[in-house]
């Protein structure tokens, strides 16, 4: 589905003379960031690479977060998966020390990096990211592909309180069954994904 089914599904349920499309639009997008606020669904995730610059002449020790960042899911280089410091734990840390960068801590729209990124390596930023806004009737993105029903009932649930219709909470009820529902199939793909094995005590790069 694109903008403009989700919409003309929203018209029909809602049954309104006075609905105007762009006041549903208003609807539909108020309804994708109430999503993005807590959904976290494998189909959310994007991946970021940030490779090391030569340390004699701009080191690399911090890592910019994207611009349709949400939240972190993993930051991970070579064969470590880095750790999460605050930052009155982190900037004491030695940034001696060659091999992967290991902890990290998030300042502004940074996050800070210990120890420093090696020339030419990569660092993966795996995270959750905000999905293209709905601007024109054609325009699509997660949400309306993979989860229309959802993003149908959240405009849905606005709408009644905008219209004052008695069906609010039949519309949120909907909304919140199928919200549970999508991330009880997100937890399921990570756990149908994951390696159910004691994992190496050592990098395995072979």
């Amino acid at each position: 589905m694109n903008l403009a089914s989700i919409r003309s599904k929203v018209a029909s349920i809602l049954n309104r003379n006075d609905a105007t499309d762009a006041l549903l639009n208003d609807f539909i997008t108020m309804a994708q960031t109430r999503i993005e606020r807590t959904l976290r669904v494998p189909g959310m995730e994007k991946i970021s690479l940030t490779t090391g610059n030569d340390p004699a002449v701009t080191p690399t020790n911090s890592i910019v977060i994207p611009s349709d960042f949400l939240s972190l899911k993993y930051l991970y280089s070579g064969c470590t998966l880095m750790e999460n410091k605050d930052l009155g734990h982190f900037l004491p840390l030695l940034q001696a020390g060659a091999g992967d960068p290991r902890y990290y801590s998030r300042v502004g729209a940074s996050f800070l990096v210990k120890p420093t990124v090696p020339q030419g390596q990569t660092v993966q930023m795996v995270y959750y990211a905000s999905q293209p806004s709905l601007l024109v009737d054609t325009d699509t993105n997660f949400f309306t592909v993979v989860a229309a029903d959802l993003l149908i009932y959240a405009a849905l649930s606005y709408a009644a309180d905008y219209f004052v219709d008695d069906r609010a909470p039949t519309f949120e009820s909907r909304f919140a069954q199928l919200y549970a529902d999508l991330e009880e199939q997100g937890r399921m793909t990570d756990m149908e994904q994951s390696a159910q094995a004691i994992a190496p005590a050592y990098c395995q790069d072979y």
